[in-house]
């Protein structure tokens, strides 16, 4: 099975994107802080992250920067999610990492549209 990790410093928000997507027989790890999610990411391969924007020990933007400069990271999927909008040079990074950027709040449907279409379990 696919595994996915989440990454947000909202317990409120991991246990509804878990839930949402374990609804979807999609496998969920999920981190409440960028630091875990950096050492895990280290540990295990996931096929998609759900990374969000603000966190306090550093900032998904950053994050994202730590998971790119991981070889086996390079071509994995990446959804960034925000409240936040974002200034021409953040949204210049958001390019250049090749974040798929999604504004919230987000739909939960099209939220599972997005994660279903990056792990290849979309509809054809």
């Amino acid at each position: 099975m696919t595994e996915i990790l989440v990454i947000d410093d909202s317990q409120e928000f991991l246990f509804i994107i878990n839930s949402l997507l374990e609804f979807h027989n999609v496998k969920v790890d999920s981190a409440s802080n960028p630091i875990l999610a950096i050492e895990k990411i280290q540990e295990k391969k996931y096929s998609l992250i759900i990374l969000d924007y603000i966190m306090d020990e550093m900032d998904g933007l950053e994050v994202a920067q730590k998971v790119r400069e991981n070889v086996d990271y390079l071509g994995v999927p990446i959804i960034f999610l925000t409240t936040k909008n974002l200034n021409s040079s953040e949204l210049m990074l958001v390019n250049k990492m090749k974040l798929n950027y999604i504004q919230k709040p987000v739909m939960p449907s099209d939220l599972v549209k997005r994660v279903l279409d990056s792990i290849g379990r979309g509809q054809k």
